[in-house]
């Protein structure tokens, strides 16, 4: 059995082990790598064929009418936005004319009550 398959059986129970509990010395040794040189290229290019090479996918950028519609997934946005509309209404009551603020709220108050 080449060093590589000894290695590749003895990964098997490495996924078992608590690597954040064990010592420096001991993830070296069950890793089987030496201190000063690192891993063999042999090692390394094996490794690198099965695994492939560690780094993350690219995920491609969001479009920007995406990003701006996703601006209003909030709850509170959309109350906000509806009680702009509604605020809206209040001010163009009466056929079109402009009504002031306090007298809007005071048609609210007697509509409801």
């Amino acid at each position: 059995m080449d060093n590589y398959s000894k290695q590749r059986t003895r990964r098997v129970r490495q996924s078992e082990l608590n690597w954040h509990t064990m010592a420096f010395e001991e993830v070296i040794e069950a890793l089987d790598v030496k201190k000063s040189d690192g891993l063999a290229d042999e090692v390394v290019r094996a490794r690198l064929a099965e695994h492939g090479a560690n780094c993350l996918a690219e995920q491609p950028p969001k479009p920007p009418w995406r990003l701006f519609l996703e601006q209003f997934k909030s709850l509170l946005i959309l109350i906000l936005i509806a009680a702009a509309l509604l605020a809206g209404d209040i001010v163009l009551l009466d056929s079109g004319d402009r009504v002031p603020a306090d007298r809007a709220v005071d048609r609210v108050a007697q509509a409801g009550g």
